[in-house]
């Protein structure tokens, strides 16, 4: 009894230390640069060379880097919400139902669940490669939009110019909203705070400004402008945001479904 006790307080103290190393996780830059994607062959199209690299998997999202060559992959039913940005190419999007929209390196979008399309990737004789991120687990086809297409990042809503923190420390703007996805972006001025995941994954890029988050065991996590990096559920721990003036940030997380 003695020993079922002591197992039983062992796997218990060992439990509640997973809790509380929760910590933010960087975006492998490795992967972002595009080293050490491994080919996978498509059943659909086994002419098509495709390459992924995993960066992140959550119970609620899941991050890739994605490189094809150039070439045309045509929905009926695009699978699942996606936020893309390009890091190499140019991505031209056909929608049956709407005028053609093309995408270029360094833009943002979103690709709604549910799209009908063509999706013409084009890389030259080189590769295109994203980041992609999805939610791990999928809506119901109910909640999709009909005719829904791809929409750009705004690059006004990213600029920051429009957001007031002159009377309130956080301006928050929730710039798209899909199935399950749902792309905010946030500014505010330098500050330092307590925060916690809220049940929630987060994948935040930060758009301008330094973030330090200080984990539950007092380790110190330091992100610059340009990096991609996740709030795992379950986190707890200290926000300190410096910079010149405004500090800005994307956030990607599920949609409620």
């Amino acid at each position: 009894m003695k020993i079922g006790v002591s197992i039983f307080l062992i796997l218990f103290c060992l439990s509640i230390t997973a809790q509380e190393v929760s910590k933010p996780i960087l975006f492998d830059k490795a992967a972002l640069s595009g080293v050490g994607l491994e080919q996978i062959e498509l059943k659909d199209t086994p002419e098509r060379k495709f390459f992924r690299r995993p960066l992140y998997r959550g119970e609620e999202l899941s991050a890739y880097i994605v490189s094809l060559n150039t070439g045309t992959s045509s929905f009926e039913n695009f699978g699942f919400d996606e936020y893309v940005e390009i890091l190499n190419g140019e991505a031209i999007v056909l929608p049956h139902t709407a005028k053609a929209q093309t995408f270029y390196s360094q833009d943002l979008f979103f690709a709604p669940k549910g799209f009908q399309g063509d999706w013409f990737i084009n890389a030259g004789n080189n590769f295109h490669y994203e980041i992609s991120v999805i939610s791990t687990q999928r809506a119901d086809t109910s909640l999709v939009q009909q005719n829904a297409t791809h929409e750009l990042i705004s690059h006004r809503m990213l600029s920051g110019t429009f957001m007031d923190v002159q009377n309130k420390p956080i301006h928050k703007e929730v710039l798209l909203k899909g199935a399950e996805l749902t792309i905010s972006v946030t500014a505010e001025k330098p500050q330092t705070k307590s925060i916690t995941s809220n049940g929630k994954e987060m994948i935040m890029k930060l758009l301008s400004g330094q973030i330090t988050i200080t984990d539950s065991e007092g380790e110190e996590h330091i992100f610059y402008t340009a990096d991609y990096f996740i709030l795992p559920l379950g986190f707890e721990g200290k926000w300190s945001s410096s910079g010149h003036g405004l500090v800005k940030y994307l956030t990607i997380e599920t949609s409620d479904f």
